[in-house]
């Protein structure tokens, strides 16, 4: 047709006989010029979804890892190259891919509040995370042996996976603020806790996995 098709970003966005096709993640504009005539503009988002959850754009890794505590463009407090880490790779699960995701992002949320605050009160998020890991691994395994136990906790345990902890003190300064939290913790007593779904900041069990 004799449509004029105005892009501001033609990078992110084409258009082909009135279909628009995405062709990489961003943000840009679109208009159409007719008889003279031109539309309003629209504003297009282009991102990436997996498994349900919506990827966040894929940070500069050299601005990400200049500060402390990176970049979280969607302000969910998990650094965006962490959550996509998460994402992508709990997506592969074939059994609780879901589940999984919500625990590691829990890890990953409580891991950013240690390194904004490495203090006796950040203790508190990660044990949150640890415990609603253990409330779902107890919960799967309530008529188990105490072998099975361990061989499930083992398979599928989320932070048995270390490569999360690599991707989220990957900087010498943020392995220099987990060190501060070790040792605010170090030489303290604590009580034993109870693991419930109050722990976990996704309710797992309506997750359906």
């Amino acid at each position: 047709n004799d449509t004029e098709w105005v892009i501001g970003d033609a990078s992110i966005v084409s258009v082909a006989n009135g279909i628009v096709k995405a062709l990489k993640e961003g943000t840009t504009t679109l208009q159409a010029k007719y008889e003279g005539k031109t539309s309003d503009t629209l504003n297009i988002i282009v991102y990436k979804e997996v498994n349900g959850y919506r990827l966040p754009p894929e940070p500069d890794e050299t601005l990400n890892n200049s500060t402390l505590l990176g970049i979280d463009e969607n302000g969910n407090g998990v650094r965006d190259d962490v959550e996509i880490y998460i994402i992508k790779r709990y997506a592969q699960d074939p059994k609780y891919p879901k589940t999984k995701t919500a625990i590691a992002l829990q890890y990953a949320w409580a891991s950013q509040k240690i390194l904004e605050s490495p203090t006796m009160e950040s203790k508190k998020y990660i044990d949150d995370a640890l415990d609603c890991e253990s409330y779902w691994i107890d919960t799967k395994t309530k008529n188990m042996s105490g072998f099975e136990y361990v061989q499930y906790s083992v398979k599928h345990g989320v932070f048995n996976n270390p490569k999360i902890k690599d991707k989220i003190y990957n900087t010498r300064e943020r392995i220099e603020q987990k060190f501060r939290f070790n040792s605010a913790l170090s030489g303290n007593i604590f009580n034993g806790r109870k693991k419930s779904i109050n722990s976990c900041r996704t309710n797992i069990d309506e997750i359906g996995e």
